[in-house]
């Protein structure tokens, strides 16, 4: 494992230095470097022998090292070298408003692999599976609670893992992030792959805790042109995350959507990862539709 870990870490030498992270030296100057650029990088490394492993898979390394640039940014897609958000103590949450979704007011194939008691949304954890409304939304705010499993299984993005699509490809990570590192766009409460959040404001496994999303919803001109990104302002237990963040297209692993014309009203998903991790149990959803920009 650890000949797989220096192979990793040689290959990254390229990654880092075409984001001006890295100038490049000896593989045990780049091993220590890595471990260095953040404790919670270090952990990851060092208390998880077995992630190694997974990161021999190609699958990960041309994932994580060739992902594409973000625009005007210094940084790829899921840059491990981005620094980390900073911790910050969760605060009050804020009173939920809107109306209440019940079960009934979801559907999906695959609903089915959902249990659906006291009140509570549990996917199995079984299989990758996502759930939208029935209705459609454009302009919402959406918020909930969740609690992640306790005690945890899994680390990196294969801990607690899932998402909130709004107009069914724009995404706002769901993510167990309490001490438990991962690229910075896929943390807790990113604009997935696109923007980090601000701070990491999670609570541990077992808690339950709240989420706020405010999304104003992409708009296209009737020639399919693009006139409004969407936007979202994200505020976990009592923190803010994002302030009115653009996204800078449809969410995807390692890659940026195109922009194509879509309705404005479109169902909002909540997505099962399917991780053994991720039985994260949803409680009090709510929406709300805001008035027109």
């Amino acid at each position: 494992m650890a000949s797989a870990l220096r192979a990793f870490i040689v290959s990254a030498s390229v990654g880092l230095a075409a984001c001006g992270a890295w100038a490049g030296g000896p593989e045990d100057s780049l091993t220590e470097a890595l471990r260095a650029r953040d404790p919670v990088i270090r952990q990851l490394i060092d208390d998880n022998p077995g992630i190694e492993e997974g990161w021999q898979e190609p699958f990960w390394r041309e994932a994580l090292l060739d992902a594409p640039r973000l625009p005007g940014s210094p940084w790829r897609i899921h840059d491990l070298a981005r620094p980390q958000p900073p911790r910050v103590a969760p605060a009050a949450c804020p009173r939920p408003r809107g109306l209440r979704l019940a079960a009934s007011d979801w559907t999906g194939e695959n609903l089915a692999l959902w249990s659906q008691a006291g009140g509570e949304l549990v996917p199995s954890g079984h299989t990758a599976n996502r759930i939208a409304t029935r209705e459609s939304f454009g302009d919402v705010e959406l918020s909930l609670e969740f609690r992640m499993p306790d005690p945890p299984v899994g680390v990196f993005q294969q801990r607690g893992n899932s998402g909130i699509f709004f107009q069914q490809r724009y995404e706002v990570q769901i993510l167990d992030s309490y001490r438990n590192p991962t690229y910075p766009d896929g943390q807790m409460g990113a604009l997935y792959g696109q923007v980090p959040p601000r701070a990491n404001a999670s609570r541990p496994p077992g808690e339950w805790q709240c989420l706020a999303i405010r999304y104003r919803a992409a708009r296209f001109a009737g020639d399919g042109t693009l006139i409004a990104a969407p936007r979202a302002s994200v505020i976990l237990n009592g923190i803010t995350l994002q302030d009115d963040e653009a996204f800078l297209g449809p969410t995807a692993f390692a890659a940026i959507g195109p922009w194509r014309a879509h309705p404005e009203r479109l169902p909002i998903v909540l997505q099962d990862h399917g991780d053994a991790g991720g039985r994260i149990r949803f409680r009090n959803i709510r929406v709300r539709e805001l008035a027109a920009r």
